[in-house]
């Protein structure tokens, strides 16, 4: 397991790549560098479409050949989980049935990402898994914060024997409209739940 990268979370407000500066500004200190630079992002994969290729490891053995070294797989993991509110417990589901703003569509669950990660950690890529489709995500109920945390609790315990090339990207785009306090407030317990079975997951 990677241990490079022992403090580092990949999230827009999370990952800071800037110098931090000491109370003096005379000290400067900086994290160290991501270890990915060029990569796709396989959007297809949140919109429904061209999925079947997804599997193909031919896929990655090809973007690796030709100089890329990560993917960014964006998945609404609310469409691939159920959550119960009484119990705070979230299941990550191998069926779904999505209800994403395209329309309800039965497809495939975790056990394909599973063959996409698969795939691309054969290929040698790095995998930015990624929490899609909340970009307008209610904070301010404390239901969803919880559930949210849930899921992340969830998949951080199922990938957690995986190599160091499967990074958490752990919000994708808060919303304009969000405060920043209660989304830094979530992303805090996110990490700490990751942190329980992915101590140095980057």
């Amino acid at each position: 397991m990677n241990t490079t990268f022992p403090r580092l979370s990949l999230s827009l407000l999370a990952l800071v790549a800037a110098p931090s500066f000491a109370a003096s500004h005379t000290e400067v200190t900086t994290v160290p560098r991501l270890p990915f630079l060029r990569g796709m992002g396989f959007d297809g994969y949140y919109e429904r479409r061209n999925r079947p290729f997804m599997t193909n490891p031919e896929i990655y053995i090809g973007l690796a050949d030709k100089g890329f070294d990560h993917i960014r797989l964006p998945i609404d993991f609310r469409d691939y989980s159920t959550y119960d509110d009484s119990t705070g417990v979230a299941t990550l589901l191998e069926t779904t049935i999505s209800r994403s703003w395209l329309g309800p569509s039965r497809g495939p669950g975790f056990s394909t990402f599973d063959t996409i990660i698969d795939h691309a950690e054969a290929a040698g890529l790095y995998i930015v898994l990624d929490f899609h489709g909340l970009n307008k995500f209610p904070v301010e109920s404390d239901a969803n914060a919880r559930q949210f945390i849930a899921i992340w609790k969830a998949v951080a315990e199922r990938y957690k024997d995986r190599s160091n090339k499967l990074v958490f990207e752990i919000w994708n785009e808060p919303h304009w409209e969000l405060k920043a306090p209660p989304i830094c407030a979530i992303e805090k317990a996110v990490i700490k739940e990751i942190r329980k079975t992915n101590p140095t997951r980057l």
